[in-house]
């Protein structure tokens, strides 16, 4: 059951994202059940304020206040309340009393100096009355500056105390602030000194109908009447009030006369609202405005019903009272009734298309109803008609609207707004830097971030984003000086975040080891978590730890121990946000597959292009085509177009790009709805962890097979789904280590028919390089995230036991001023020269890099983490192959590549034997080539290794996704 402490949190998060009406219903369900809670009282204040209802804002604060303690932050919030609502000297005192409780807070003080300021302007304006200073009161009460109006009317009774009309205003002011003792007090004083003045005993007529004393109210109209029968107003508010009290007969007497006096009150057409002044120049609308105010008590007390019939009274009265409608709106809203609140908002609208208020409510309704473009057109529209509607944080908020829809420059506004308005609101700052950085403008964006951290020195996010578009943009070095000082500001449950941040930074540096003594760390505390872990927090230990561990140690148990500490967690995240997606309804399959109907298959991926995941699946994809025309494509997000993704356009049935920008957090809806539409058998997608919107979309099963392939490991998202895999990297008796269940190709998981290298002449390239014809030549292309010293440390063992050897390096990634001084460190430690180790620069297409295989005479591979296509395309060239095999999948990529071609020289099990390995292919030519004779044998059509036939692992494949059907087909038929 949910504490109290409890439901604070959930209303301060509903009120942090602008969700101000289901704060108020927290805050309203805490005070029925403890009516002293303070926090709650002061919360609800808050809430009051950011709707601009300053009155009420004011009235909870105090509230507040009397029941607890005071502190700074009661009572700042109550000086902002106060002067908003014109109470200068008010909100003075207030900020001074809080300033006493915290002497050195800036933000107090200077509220304090716009408030003195504030009220030396009014001051001055009031000095400066010559002539007719209830005029003046009038109009500031028109106006609805309530300060200056009563500062003005408290200065004209000054002058002269005998005027009657000074008092009427003032009672005026009182009601409009609700305070309706004031206000009877201040129109008795009028009447002391004329008792005949009407209109002040219509407004006591009006002060004691709000106050619910209806027959009080009764006499004081009929009084107005008997002193002024002439005005219809009178007869038209007595009649209201004879008809609540049950006295109908009367009540149409008094209609009637009203309409003989004025018979243009039978169809009032204003759609203007008015604030009770005392002149009731519209009967109606004023009747029309106290059914409103009626039911604005009714709902704060927490009766809707009342409410309601309070407002759709107020709507009979007087049938285009915009305020009304969208006031029932409102509440419709607050129920989540978002239907009829769009109603209420639209009427609203039509009466009156001038209210800025209503399309931003509006807004709110759609954006509820999942209409979010909609919603961000009429929020837009308000802030167009008046664009001091709402504050910093609304603008903020459409900003995050805007910016999730890729609209930068619309976003970028927002947010510009939100800083000018709320200068001190670090968040506003740091979306700038975000949105400058789409731009393109990273200095700029860079110095947004700081900025924010200028405001606010332990402001996370912008630590955070520092890192993130340092290391995006391969600074390496920016991006560990940031993430340093990030993990000494981080506290607490910031701490977990901040650590895998540094794991991820380390280790894509080159700096593994380093990484993985944080990650060490960081494991721990993630066992230790004590409290469930938010919607951030999984998205990165999910997609950014999870990716991270294997490259860090081969431990299978504890490697699978926190993988599915962390999956388990994450898969109740997901269910929480797919629980209202379409989902897959069974209609009994239709027997596809045995009937021998092509099979419907879906891939879905967003590297379909010059990535590993374009390079290993277009030829097995081009060779399903042959078996069933029915191969749609599903492009997760946003993906550049190459040569590459025009292959799989062109063989695939369908080829779908979502339409929701990548930002917005609907392009899996979208995609799951569209394999719904299209009626597959199997879904595969191929990224697993590394694309979590994949992962998102075969959890909520659009088809009646899900399947897992090819770009990483399992998902362990769904034990309904599958992951295809093999032998080699997952052997027998793996199963109870996995989520899914693991479906194994008879040979390998991937299959290609070759690779295409630039043309080069190898003796010029050599020469270029300064290698002579004679050395032996070792590569390693392990980019930063798969290098490590203990790897390094063994490649140059090898080197120094092969005489004149040189070891390549080539990486696409990595500070490669770090894994220089790795190996500089190495070579020192063990005796070997620096030069002999080249760095070759990084190439910008596949087919250049290529070049490095044919230069080389052996390739030693990564580990823990292997290289997958780096090994096929060496294994291509003919390059024999040094790996080190472990326990993980991830460790056994280059085993199962030299397992399938039968090819087992260079397969070795700890850094002993690599080392012995490595050396024996530098020093014995005879062996290394023969290796390289059983891998050109391999190619040949009479000896062709699975590895290189698509053909057959197409079949192969297609085979077992029948199988699969058919079994779902016929678990469905048993059920």
């Amino acid at each position: 059951m949910i504490n109290t402490a409890q439901k604070l949190a959930i209303g301060l998060q509903y009120q942090n994202s602008n969700k101000l009406l289901q704060a108020q219903e927290i805050y309203q369900e805490i005070l029925q059940q403890e009516p002293n809670h303070a926090e709650a009282w002061h919360w609800l204040g808050v809430v009051a304020y950011q709707q601009k209802e300053y009155v009420s804002a004011i009235e909870y604060i105090n509230k507040a206040i009397k029941l607890a303690v005071p502190t700074a932050q009661f009572l700042n919030n109550l000086g902002i309340a106060y002067r908003a609502n014109g109470q200068y000297s008010e909100a003075i005192s207030a900020y001074k009393q809080a300033l006493a409780l915290e002497p050195n807070n800036i933000d107090i003080q200077n509220n304090l100096n716009r408030a003195i300021k504030n009220l030396n302007q009014l001051n001055k304006n009031i000095d400066n009355i010559d002539e007719s200073p209830q005029k003046l009161a009038a109009s500031y009460l028109a106006q609805g500056n309530l300060t200056a109006a009563m500062a003005t009317c408290q200065k004209a009774i000054e002058i002269n105390p005998n005027i009657p009309e000074n008092y009427k205003i003032l009672g005026n002011i009182f009601l409009r602030q609700n305070k309706y003792e004031e206000a009877k007090n201040a129109y008795i004083k009028a009447l002391k000194i004329n008792p005949n003045f009407a209109e002040v005993h219509a407004n006591l007529g009006s002060v004691n109908y709000k106050q619910g004393k209806l027959e009080a109210s009764i006499e004081c109209y009929q009084k107005a009447i008997t002193i002024n029968p002439q005005n219809g107003g009178f007869y038209w508010n007595l009649s209201q009030v004879l008809e609540q009290v049950g006295r109908s007969e009367e009540a149409k007497i008094a209609t009637q006369k009203a309409l003989e006096i004025q018979p243009e009150l039978a169809n009032i057409k204003s759609s203007q609202s008015q604030q009770i002044s005392g002149n009731i120049t519209d009967p109606a609308l004023n009747n029309a405005e106290n059914y409103k105010n009626q039911g604005n008590i009714f709902l704060q007390q927490g009766n809707i019903e009342a409410a309601l019939q309070a407002y759709q009274k107020a709507i009979e009265i007087h049938p285009n009272f915009a305020e009304a409608y969208g006031n029932i709106g409102n509440l419709y809203y607050n129920q989540k009734n978002y239907e009829q609140a769009q109603i209420y908002y639209q009427k609203a609208i039509e009466i009156n298309p001038n209210i800025a208020g209503f399309y931003w409510n509006l807004g709110r309704v759609l954006d509820q109803k999942g209409q979010g473009d909609e919603a961000i057109q009429l929020q837009c529209k308000a802030l167009e008609l008046d664009p001091n509607l709402v504050g910093a944080e609304n603008y903020y908020n459409l900003g995050s609207a805007l910016l999730n829809r890729n609209k930068l420059d619309e976003a970028l506004r927002c947010y510009q707004k939100s800083a000018e308005l709320k200068p001190e609101l670090p968040e506003a700052h740091h979306r700038i830097g975000i949105v400058l950085h789409r731009q393109g403008k990273i200095e700029e964006g860079l110095k947004k971030f700081q900025d924010a951290i200028d405001i606010k020195p332990d402001f996370i996010p912008a630590y955070q984003s520092l890192c993130d578009f340092s290391i995006s943009r391969g600074d390496y070095k920016n991006a560990r000086k940031f993430v340093d000082k990030y993990i000494e500001i981080a506290k607490d449950d910031n701490s977990i975040i901040a650590k895998n941040t540094y794991v991820k930074i380390y280790q894509e540096s080159g700096l593994g080891h380093i990484a993985l003594n944080k990650f060490l760390e960081l494991e721990q505390e993630i066992y230790q978590h004590q409290n469930d872990f938010n919607s951030y927090e999984l998205d990165r230990l999910y997609g950014n730890l999870l990716f991270s561990l294997p490259h860090l140690r081969d431990d299978l148990e504890a490697n699978i121990k926190l993988t599915k500490f962390i999956s388990n967690k994450f898969a109740n995240f997901l269910d929480e946000r797919i629980k209202d997606y379409p989902v897959y309804v069974n209609k009994g399959l239709g027997q596809r597959s045995i009937q021998n109907k092509p099979l419907r298959i879906g891939f879905i991926s967003k590297y379909l292009r010059r990535h590993s995941v374009g390079w290993c699946s277009a030829d097995i994809l081009q060779e399903l085509t042959k078996i069933t025309p029915h191969i749609h494509i599903y492009i997760s997000g946003e993906m550049p177009t190459d040569d590459r993704t025009l292959i799989f356009e062109n063989l695939a049935e369908k080829f779908y790009r979502p339409k929701s920008p990548e930002s917005s957090g609907n392009v899996s809806r979208e995609i799951i709805e569209e394999i719904l539409k299209d009626n597959l058998d199997i879904v595969v997608e191929m990224d697993s962890l590394t694309l979590i919107n994949q992962v998102e979309i075969i959890r909520a099963k659009p088809a009646p097979v899900c399947i897992s392939w090819l770009g990483f490991d399992a998902p362990f998202s769904s034990g309904d789904n599958y992951y295809l895999c093999d032998w080699h990297t997952h052997p027998s008796g793996r199963e109870p280590y996995y989520t899914e269940k693991l479906i194994r190709m008879p040979d390998c998981h991937v299959a290609i028919s070759g690779l295409q290298s630039a043309p080069t002449d190898l003796n010029i390239t050599r020469k270029a390089f300064r290698i002579s014809s004679d050395q032996i030549v070792y590569l390693c292309v392990a980019p930063g995230q798969k290098f490590n010293i203990d790897m390094a440390k063994a490649q140059i063992a090898i080197l120094k036991q092969v005489p004149d050897s040189i070891l390549l390096y080539k990486g696409r990634q990595g500070d490669v001023d770090v894994i220089e001084s790795v190996y500089r460190e190495v070579c020192q430690n063990l005796g070997v020269s620096p030069h002999r180790i080249k760095f070759l620069p990084r190439t910008r297409f596949e087919e250049q890099h290529r070049v490095a295989y044919q230069m080389a005479d052996v390739l030693l591979d990564a580990y823990p983490y292997n290289g997958m296509t780096h090994t096929l395309e060496a294994l291509w060239f003919n390059l024999p192959v040094v790996t080190r095999t472990g326990e993980q999948s991830a460790s056994r990529l280059a085993y199962c590549l030299l397992k399938t071609l039968g090819v087992e020289a260079g397969v070795t099990y700890s850094w002993e034997e690599f080392i012995e390995r490595g050396i024996r292919f530098g020093l014995d030519a005879d062996f290394r080539n023969s290796v390289k004779e059983q891998l050109i044998k391999t190619k040949q059509p009479e000896t062709l290794s699975p590895l290189w036939n698509p053909q057959k692992f197409a079949q192969d494949m297609y085979a077992i996704f029948q199988e699969l059907l058919q079994q779902q087909e016929l678990k469905s038929f048993s059920i």
